[in-house]
């Protein structure tokens, strides 16, 4: 086989360095408990910034970037039958879904451990936000982000009554969209109900891909190589099909390239993540100023892995760094709690 070093190099940016510097920047210069908060204050205002993007195109229209990136690659996918989708200023509607998806559940649940009264109404409002964009990007799978985010957050909330909320909330909602008719003459709401519809087409369309990929698969267990996708290999090689079949989800991704071995050491990796995130969480930190803000950060990370088995999510800017800034604050929790304690002159053993 051939070495594609230059798209070698494209793939290991977003697979590998920045996850890894992400992580040692953060340790070394947001060593702060406070840091938490700023983070998050970033981060809100960018995703306030994103939604009303998004209300601007659904309500006044695409300016004419956006209008010829749509007619000469996006209205495929982005003009579809239930209505249009929109992307704000993301690469497309799917990445934009997940990411406000992510938002949505990071911030409504940061939002019930918070005291500062206008933190609390801007974190309350950022999660609106982020919803408001979750419904308008037509993304089903993004709808997988908030419900896998409450579904962790129901073992780890540590409080009975946010717990039982927490619960109503997830299968009242899961409920509403997969059993009952309630709001079906809003298209937004239509479109998410179909996330949970096993005869969708779009859904039966992708299966097939993995099916078709399979075949091919059986015999790679190291996969086709990392960046071998999107017209670099010559079409006269027997693995030309594999690189240009769509993928369509970032697990499937990194199937393609990195074979079963790769995929199950990458699935592999993050159970280690979130059970030792979690351990943490329950047993590691005292104070829940600390507690809630980080649970809802591994909660969204626990969202988008769940996501990225429908669509290309997981490493695509901003998501990457934002899930692996997340994991990096879970993992700096203890050291950030006992620096509360001693600050707050709060007992620390």
């Amino acid at each position: 086989g051939e070495f594609y070093m230059e798209a070698w190099l494209r793939i290991l940016r977003p697979w590998a360095l920045y996850p890894i510097l992400t992580c040692i920047i953060l340790s070394i210069h947001c060593n702060r408990y406070t840091f938490i908060h700023y983070f998050l204050i970033l981060w809100g205002i960018m995703t306030l910034l994103a939604a009303a993007k998004g209300y601007w195109q659904k309500n006044k229209g695409f300016d004419s970037t956006e209008l010829s990136w749509l007619w000469a690659y996006g209205a495929r996918t982005h003009f579809i039958h239930s209505g249009i989708r929109y992307f704000s200023f993301f690469t497309d509607a799917g990445l934009f879904g997940a990411s406000m998806g992510l938002s949505c559940t990071i911030f409504t649940l940061t939002f019930f451990y918070t005291k500062n009264l206008f933190l609390r109404l801007f974190y309350l409002i950022v999660g609106m936000a982020g919803f408001y964009g979750l419904l308008i990007s037509g993304t089903r799978s993004a709808i997988a982000v908030p419900i896998a985010g409450l579904g962790l957050f129901l073992f780890l909330s540590k409080s009975w009554k946010i717990g039982i909320i927490s619960f109503i909330l997830l299968v009242g909602g899961v409920g509403m969209l997969k059993y009952t008719k309630i709001g079906e003459s809003n298209k937004l709401i239509r479109r998410m109900r179909s996330a949970f519809d096993t005869e969708d087409q779009s859904m039966m369309a992708r299966f097939e891909n993995q099916k078709a990929l399979n075949a091919y698969m059986d015999e790679m267990p190291f996969g086709i190589g990392m960046g071998a996708i999107d017209g670099v290999v010559p079409p006269h090689n027997k693995y030309y099909f594999v690189s240009i079949c769509p993928s369509d989800s970032s697990l499937v991704d990194v199937w393609k390239q990195m074979g079963i071995v790769g995929l199950c050491v990458f699935l592999g990796m993050h159970a280690i993540l979130f059970l030792s995130g979690s351990y943490i969480l329950l047993f590691k930190i005292r104070n829940p100023e600390i507690r809630g803000p980080l649970t809802g950060m591994l909660c969204g990370c626990a969202g988008i892995l769940v996501a990225s088995y429908a669509n290309m999510v997981y490493f695509q800017f901003p998501n990457g760094i934002l899930i692996y800034s997340c994991f990096t604050f879970v993992f700096l929790g203890p050291y950030l709690d006992k620096q509360y304690s001693e600050i707050h002159g709060l007992p620390t053993a």
